[in-house]
């Protein structure tokens, strides 16, 4: 949570003078106005980490004591008012679930708070991977790949861009968020570290491979057939 950070300001104001955009991925509940005030002006995009609008769910997805996880809950949701009063733009606020068993008993609940109540902007689904807090999750958290389907299919009804589905896994770097890539002690690159199987063009290649290719190289290059027809069909296509 780079919130926790006592001297986030400073890292944020920097790296703006450099012309960067900062977009800050946080859970929200430390973003208080007395914070804000310092960060809210060269702060471009927020990534929200919110897995539900529901109180005890929240508390279940975050493994946290009733209580705690009560008070948290509350703070974020009123930290979430106050940047909007404040003026930020909703659009620039883009909400990432990550999907475990009981988030995703509430989804359409989440949706709808999101998309209809404050009119944030996009919101990413992330399968939930056994790493870093996660590898402390029971397994039978994890959802299987039907229910990730039905999850996708869900968000696509609330999102009104159905056709994102043609994409595939391919949804979470094209359109939803700038392209991501892990970079691996190896030095090997993996598009998504959350995602099974073998997607996109720089697979496991070597880093300095990488930047020695043109943009052309690495963009839309695996979308093409030999015959230099597209590989997908309908409207994305």
């Amino acid at each position: 949570e780079p919130t926790l950070y006592p001297k986030i300001n400073e890292v944020l104001e920097t790296s703006k003078s450099f012309g960067f955009e900062n977009v800050l991925f946080t859970n929200g509940s430390l973003l208080s106005h007395k914070l804000w005030k310092r960060i809210g002006s060269v702060v471009d995009k927020i990534m929200l980490h919110l897995d539900t609008i529901d109180e005890e769910t929240f508390a279940k997805s975050n493994m946290v004591p009733a209580e705690e996880s009560k008070r948290i809950f509350a703070q974020t949701l009123k930290n979430i008012d106050d940047i909007l009063n404040f003026g930020f733009d909703p659009e620039k606020i883009y909400t990432y679930i990550v999907l475990s068993q009981p988030a995703s008993k509430t989804l359409e609940q989440t949706f709808s708070w999101i998309i209809n109540k404050i009119e944030l902007g996009p919101i990413m689904l992330y399968q939930m991977v056994r790493a870093g807090r996660a590898k402390n999750v029971n397994s039978n958290m994890s959802l299987n790949v039907q229910q990730i389907q039905n999850a996708f299919e869900l968000r696509a009804q609330f999102d009104g861009r159905s056709e994102l589905l043609l994409l595939g896994h391919s949804e979470y770097c094209k359109h939803y968020q700038l392209t991501m890539a892990y970079i691996r002690a190896d030095g090997q690159v993996t598009p998504y570290a959350g995602m099974p199987g073998g997607y996109g063009n720089i697979l496991e290649e070597s880093l300095c491979g990488i930047l020695q290719k043109s943009y052309g190289d690495i963009s839309f290059a695996s979308l093409v057939n030999n015959n230099g027809t597209n590989k997908l069909d309908g409207a994305c296509g």
